[in-house]
């Protein structure tokens, strides 16, 4: 339903939100095939400084972009639906 999926897209933004604080503690939840497409490892960002976190950019910008658009066609699914 479209409330399943708002909670999941909302999921997903938080998760993106919180990653600083998971590499911090050594934890990084992003899957190895997209960390590939941007040629990241998971080793170097768990080594790496948070000074050296500014090449997760263009893969946080890909998946805002991605975030965005789902958010957009669900708000066109909602504005068409009946609430009765």
């Amino acid at each position: 339903t479209a409330l399943r999926q708002l909670g999941e897209l909302v999921q997903q933004v938080q998760f993106l939100q919180r990653l600083p604080q998971d590499l911090l503690r050594g934890q990084l939840y992003l899957p190895l095939d997209l960390l590939e497409q941007h040629q990241l490892s998971p080793e170097a960002l768990l080594q790496a400084p948070a000074s050296h976190w500014s090449q997760l950019r263009p893969l946080l910008y890909q998946q805002a972009q991605q975030l965005q658009s789902r958010f957009e066609d669900l708000g066109k699914t909602l504005a068409n639906t009946d609430v009765a």
